[in-house]
């Protein structure tokens, strides 16, 4: 799971499972990162890399980038195939309203 903190401003992944030493696993986490309101966000997993792009209306830039070590090898298709995509959000600023405009996933063979 890519996440961001919009209050704290970092990103970075999170990788949780049986499998997983700990059941929870944090990986490159970068401080410093802002995406506006109407910002997107994206995870690429590629093999044991996984990738956080941001598009802030600009174009979609690098955000973070990470090899998932100490990990089952997540390149192997009867490993991957015990894990599944999902997606959440969570608000901690109060009562603030969360709006999303859409919601998006895609797996590429």
């Amino acid at each position: 799971m890519a996440f961001y903190v919009n209050t704290q401003k970092f990103a970075g992944f999170e990788v949780r499972g049986p499998q997983v030493p700990g059941g929870l696993a944090g990986f490159g986490v970068q401080q410093g990162v802002s995406i506006p309101d109407g910002g997107r966000f994206a995870l690429s997993l590629v093999g044991n890399r996984a990738a956080m792009y941001a598009d802030t209306g600009s174009g979609w830039r690098l955000v973070t980038a990470a090899t998932l070590q100490h990990l089952p090898d997540l390149t192997d298709p009867d490993v991957r195939a015990g894990y599944r995509y999902g997606f959440g959000v969570r608000g901690d600023a109060g009562p603030a309203p969360l709006l999303l405009d859409a919601v998006e996933g895609r797996s590429i063979s």
